[in-house]
């Protein structure tokens, strides 16, 4: 006879009936608190966890309620597994997958055993494709509970055999740093490497959600940051499984974000070794060199100098710009513009179109910057004099303007030029040439800009002792005062207004202040 049942229904009954509870539980945190009826005779018999609880608080003699609390379940869990409690029946293909995680965790915490590897079941032979997409849930929950062995089997494997769906997955950029190391340094992951590096910046970038994912725009903070947010994953990529052409294509635009030291070790490698990924290493020796790389154990059998591994590396570039693809390989330590910008002032300088290709590979050295070497004339001047070929760049303050010029010859002091007569190169202290030019961008975007050039070459460059880097007659003026102490960040008195060059590079002569400005010497990249 099957009365199996008939009994769960009465049990179920009970749990409904109002007159013979003995035991009140708060459910929840606020606001979200439920209060259960219950009886402490079922709920001793049919959970461990919750007999302990009831063994501290016993029932007193003046017939009060007792009253437990359970804050780390939501109400509308527990009301599940209470029914589950009392008659033994637990629906599941009505509940989200969701749900069904949460009901899990709470039997786990419940002790209820023999529901555990049950639920887990379900879930890995109805809902796996549900898992797959939430992988990042999935994998934490497993792992923090040592109950739940089937659901970290299901996620360890996936990560071998899979982990395209782990990396595909929705969720993907949200998973924890530890959850996506444990990820990369398995073993037996079955994925290429470059596959790997590709993820793991997708997830170190989206990290930091002002951060583009195109590396040419980074400003010197942008890598700085992502370097940062990457530092922990990056010893367990294998970089020496990478080609050389995969080598510059996909790690050497963020040579920046790469460990000084592990840079050094990877181009020793490829250049020092007549290496093919199809070459026979085994997994233990990969292993070995890659952390010896990302310390200072790692030494090339070569006799090579590193000033020849530099022209060899020359040599592989240049075979690899028969593209015209030399902008890839641009660096910038710039906390105003990017490499996007790098790239048009170098066709500007050699009088290209926008859309013509670049020209020449050229190097932007940064030799001075107001925040760390100040932004006073005479500071400007100590620095700046004497060194030719530079381009100035201004960070208007409160705007998202960008100022700048070209000089192709040497800056200059006016009261050198005034009190020397030898050294005197044009009236009144200004620099002749033909070639300097000004611009503007409003931001970022380097598609909002205007490039003005010289048309009176006399005029072309203001080297007046009081000003900062100044184009013209007024073109571009960055004014310190005529006082000790007076500097381009307080004097509000710089300004641009048309007269020696081709067109205004602002749309208003207002005055404004200056938040930042660098200065660059342009070479030839080597």
């Amino acid at each position: 006879m099957e009365l199996l049942p008939k009994l769960s229904q009465n049990l179920l009954e009970i749990l409904d009936d109002d007159e013979y509870y003995d035991i009140t539980i708060e459910v929840g945190n606020d606001p979200y608190v439920k209060v259960f009826r219950a009886h402490m005779v079922i709920l001793n018999y049919r959970s461990s966890y919750l007999r302990r609880i009831l063994s501290t608080n016993k029932k007193k003699n003046d017939e009060t309620l007792v009253n437990i609390k359970l804050t780390n379940i939501l109400p509308e869990i527990f009301q599940i597994i209470l029914r589950y409690i009392y008659g033994g029946r637990l629906s599941l293909e009505e509940c989200d997958t969701s749900d069904i995680i949460k009901i899990l965790m709470a039997a786990s915490e419940l002790s209820l055993q023999e529901l555990i590897p049950r639920l887990q079941s379900f879930l890995i032979n109805n809902k796996a494709r549900w898992m797959e997409q939430n992988f990042s849930l999935i994998y934490q929950t497993s792992f923090e509970n040592d109950s739940f062995l089937e659901l970290q089997k299901f996620c360890t494997e996936l990560m071998s055999k899979e982990p395209e769906k782990i990396f595909d997955s929705p969720d993907f950029t949200s998973i924890t740093e530890k959850t996506l190391i444990s990820i990369i340094q398995n073993a037996n992951l079955q994925m290429n490497e470059v596959q790997i590096w590709e993820h793991v910046l997708k997830w170190g970038i989206a990290q930091n959600p002002g951060l583009s994912s195109d590396p040419s725009c980074y400003l010197n903070d942008d890598f700085v940051t992502l370097k940062n947010t990457l530092e922990k994953c990056i010893p367990f990529i294998k970089f020496i499984r990478f080609t050389s052409k995969e080598f510059l294509n996909k790690v050497h635009p963020y040579k920046l974000v790469m460990p000084e030291k592990l840079y050094e070790n990877l181009i020793k490698w490829f250049l020092n070794n007549d290496y093919n990924p199809s070459n026979k290493l085994e997994p233990q020796e990969i292993k070995e060199i890659s952390c010896k790389m990302n310390s200072n154990d790692y030494n090339t059998n070569s006799n090579l100098e590193l000033q020849i591994v530099k022209e060899i590396s020359h040599e592989i570039i240049n075979d690899y710009n028969s593209s015209n693809k030399l902008e890839s390989q641009i660096i910038i330590d710039s906390k105003i513009i990017t490499i996007q910008h790098v790239k048009l002032i170098s066709k500007w300088i050699d009088k290209l179109e926008i859309k013509g290709e670049m020209k020449n590979f050229y190097e932007f050295k940064l030799i001075f910057r107001g925040s760390r070497d100040g932004f006073t004339p005479k500071k400007f001047h100590e620095i700046c004099d004497n060194q030719s070929r530079t381009v100035a760049i201004i960070k208007v303050k409160d705007s998202n303007e960008i100022l700048g010029g070209y000089n192709p010859i040497k800056w200059k002091d006016s009261n050198e030029i005034f009190y020397n007569p030898i050294k005197w190169e044009s009236d009144f202290g200004y620099g002749s040439t033909d070639d300097s030019f000004i611009f503007s961008f409003m931001n970022k975007n380097i598609n909002e800009h205007v490039i003005s050039r010289v048309k009176e070459n006399e005029y072309a460059i203001n080297n007046w002792s009081h000003y900062g880097p100044s184009f013209g007659r007024g073109d571009l003026t960055i004014y310190g005062g005529v006082e000790d102490g007076c500097n381009f960040y307080d004097n509000s008195n710089n300004y641009c207004s048309k007269r020696s060059y081709e067109r205004n590079i602002r749309e208003t002569e207002s005055p404004f202040h200056v938040e930042e400005y660098e200065v660059f010497q342009i070479g030839m990249k080597i």
